[in-house]
C-alpha cells in the first residue's frame, strides 16, 4: 500500500514528524496558527472525501473512530457545503 507521507526510507513518517512538517510549512504559507495542526488536515480529508460520495462507515473505519457518531460531526460540515453548492446550481438555472 503506498503511503501518503513517506519517509527517505519509504516507511510512512511518524505522526510526531507530520505534525513538525505541518507546523513548519504552515507558518511558510502565512496559515492561521490554529489550522496547523494534523487533526486540521484530516478534517478537511474527511470533508472532501463525503464531499466527492465517500460512505459514513468507510470514513468511520478510515478516521479510526470507535463510536460513529464522533464520524457524523464530518457528514454535518459536508452537508452543509452541499446546500451551498446546490444554491449557487439553482441560481446558474435558466428563468423560464
Amino acid at each position: 500500500m503506498p503511503y501518503l507521507f513517506p519517509s527517505r526510507k519509504g516507511s510512512p513518517i511518524s505522526r510526531a514528524m507530520l505534525d513538525v512538517l505541518i507546523k513548519g510549512y504552515g507558518e511558510k504559507a502565512k496559515l492561521p496558527e490554529d489550522k496547523r495542526h494534523f487533526h486540521v488536515l484530516k478534517h478537511s480529508i474527511a470533508t472532501h472525501l463525503l464531499d466527492k460520495g465517500a460512505e459514513l462507515r468507510f470514513l468511520q473505519d478510515w478516521l479510526g473512530h470507535a463510536n460513529i457518531q464522533n464520524t457524523v460531526i464530518y457528514a454535518q460540515v459536508s452537508i452543509g457545503n452541499r446546500k451551498a453548492k446546490a444554491r449557487e446550481h439553482f441560481l446558474k438555472m435558466p428563468k423560464f
